[in-house]
């Protein structure tokens, strides 16, 4: 049976896993980019393959492996509290979800116009929050590219590369029942910059169509950009999808902030700190959802 620890003892124990993840994320990153030096000093292909997948495996060894039993030990030892937290912000939640937030969801809705192949939806929630019927989950999207490689540039490679890294939000009976409006981020190389309720930049920033596909920039009102804005500063990222449609409504936020979690730079020796930041990913779940009640 496994017991609970002290806070100093937790402390230690996730500070040791947290200083051996950090030395064998650097420790593979040197051996990749010796391998590229190499590549391109000696055109040594064989010393350059075996350097560059030696640092993926110590990479992948972190990641699955110890970043596993840092989170194992987290969720054990605080798990309590975490889901006490969240049942009293929330309720205890819905056994059977009706607003799933899943691969088949996100392709239907298209919140993120963006080509994907692989998903992962994790922390999945549905509950409430000031009268608001809610579901949330943290989501990333992967992209598979075909890119040439080698000394001559004549071999191919794929590679992973990440559209999307945030926070998915679907709102149950939340705005006017004939609203039917989507926005979605033009994903353009060169951004337009600055606030997005500026008319301009949201004009550049954004698309705006009705669900059966008809641009729809006309219904777009200083309210719903100032809407957007507001969302974006909530969690300190990008709106890249919101639809309006029947009365519900979805948001799709690419951010480094996670719901019902604690952000990587957290200092894991300091368990209050872990807590403080545990209850801060969800007083900004509830500041998303004010905002979104508020302005709709």
């Amino acid at each position: 049976m496994n017991r609970k620890m002290s806070d100093a003892e937790l402390s230690k124990r996730l500070g040791a896993y947290q200083t051996i993840e950090r030395i064998g994320t650097v420790l593979g990153l040197i051996l990749i980019a010796a391998g590229g030096i190499i590549a391109l000093v000696q055109h040594n292909l064989w010393v350059f393959a075996g350097l560059f997948f030696a640092g993926v495996i110590v990479l992948v060894i972190i990641s699955f492996v110890v970043n596993t039993k840092k989170n194992v030990l987290l969720n054990l030892q605080l798990g309590d509290f975490f889901h006490a937290e969240l049942q009293s912000a929330f309720g205890p939640g819905t056994a059977e979800p009706t607003m799933p937030i899943s691969e088949k969801y996100l392709r239907v809705a298209e919140l993120i116009d963006q080509c994907w192949e692989s998903s992962n939806v994790s922390n999945f929630f549905e509950g409430e929050h000031a009268a608001i019927r809610f579901s949330v989950a943290n989501v990333t999207l992967d992209h598979l590219v075909e890119e040439r490689s080698g000394a001559d540039n004549d071999n191919w490679m794929t590679k992973t590369v990440t559209v999307f890294k945030g926070v998915v939000v679907r709102c149950a009976d939340i705005c006017d029942a004939n609203f039917d409006i989507s926005i979605t981020d033009r994903y353009q190389e060169a951004p337009t910059k600055g606030d997005v309720s500026d008319p301009a930049v949201f004009a550049g920033r954004f698309k705006v169509r009705t669900s059966d596909g008809r641009e729809a920039m006309a219904p777009v009102t200083p309210e719903m950009r100032t809407l957007c804005s507001e969302l974006e500063k909530a969690v300190g990222g990008k709106l890249c999808g919101l639809k309006l449609k029947d009365g519900a409504a979805a948001v799709a936020l690419n951010t480094s902030y996670q719901f019902s979690n604690v952000p990587p730079n957290t200092d894991l020796r300091n368990i209050d700190g872990i807590r403080k930041a545990y209850v801060e990913s969800i007083e900004t779940l509830k500041a998303l959802l004010d905002i979104l009640k508020g302005k709709l």
